[in-house]
């Protein structure tokens, strides 16, 4: 016995119709016939007396939709708590962020967040995609922010923008003669990327078409951060690629250049665990990055086609 077998036999009861129930049903009408057989089958009655038009009910059928009107009830009910209890969001929830975004989002919208939802407590930690995947499959992070797709099966994205990539490279460097970038301008010898483990130097390799992923320059960084190879370069040689919120400071004017259109990007979600119930805090924490994202990155967010909305 299935509740949707008992959705199916309280409709043809108030409906006194097959064909009438199946398409308040939204099924074929031999789909909830065969699902009505299999239940009388199962109880051992029989639900209705087919002989007569329009059908009725038998004694027994007449004595079971009381209780099947009761169980309905009970399900609604149940649905409705549910439902209540994924709408309150108060709490401290685990924000796992990427290196490469944490840095330049939370200053954005953290503030503004927490003025706005004072009984949301948010405890962030830096982590790298892998480490933001392993947390939420084992339940110690209950959402993050990374860069997407994840191909994960028990991940729900949530894409809030798309960043575009930016040169970042010493003003005397040839390739910064350039107005626009493009990829194929990029010599391997002289770009900086970031040490293994960060999404960051794969979208890179990735970007370059390269196959080699130990292509780079001859003194690796272990560790690293984007702000470290900024560093670098300002005060050594070479460039890098970084992603457009990196680049907001005055400073990094004159370092930077644009790669020609379509501009590379990468999408950057909020992700959650697919048992993850809370899609309130996913909306209202989405809303609030939306709003503080600068001008040059509002232009990268994707339309609305978010699934809680």
């Amino acid at each position: 016995m299935t509740l949707q077998q008992i959705k199916y036999f309280v409709a043809v009861f108030e409906l006194r119709h097959f064909s009438r129930a199946a398409r308040q049903a939204n099924v074929a009408q031999p789909t909830l016939t065969l699902q009505l057989q299999k239940l009388e089958d199962n109880l051992g009655v029989a639900l209705f007396d087919r002989s007569k038009t329009p059908v009725i009910p038998t004694d027994i059928g007449s004595e079971l939709y009381i209780h099947a009107k009761e169980i309905l009830r009970k399900v609604d009910e149940f649905e409705q708590s549910v439902n209540r209890e994924n709408e309150l969001v108060d709490g401290v929830y685990k924000l796992a962020i990427i290196p490469t975004v944490a840095p330049y989002l939370i200053p954005l919208f953290l503030r503004n967040f927490s003025k706005s939802h004072p009984n949301i407590k948010l405890e962030i930690a830096e982590m790298q995609s892998e480490d933001i995947l392993r947390e939420l499959r084992t339940g110690n992070v209950d959402i993050g922010i990374m860069a997407t797709p994840t191909a994960e099966h028990y991940v729900n994205e949530f894409p809030i923008y798309n960043e575009p990539f930016l040169l970042y490279g010493r003003p005397d460097e040839e390739i910064m003669q350039l107005k626009e970038i493009d990829k194929t301008d990029l010599d391997s010898n002289k770009l900086w990327l970031l040490d293994q483990g960060h999404c960051l130097r794969d979208q890179v390799i990735s970007l370059c078409n390269w196959k080699d992923k130990n292509k780079s320059q001859n003194v690796v960084l272990k560790g690293s951060s984007l702000e470290t190879l900024k560093n670098v370069i300002r005060y050594d040689s070479g460039y890098t690629i970084i992603p457009a919120l990196a680049a907001r400071l005055e400073d990094d004017v004159r370092f930077i250049k644009p790669f020609v259109k379509p501009c590379p990007s990468r999408e950057i979600s909020i992700v959650s665990h697919t048992f993850f119930r809370k899609n309130k805090l996913v909306t209202l924490l989405a809303k609030s990055i939306k709003e503080s994202l600068p001008l040059e990155i509002s232009e990268f967010i994707p339309a609305d086609n978010i699934p809680w909305k």
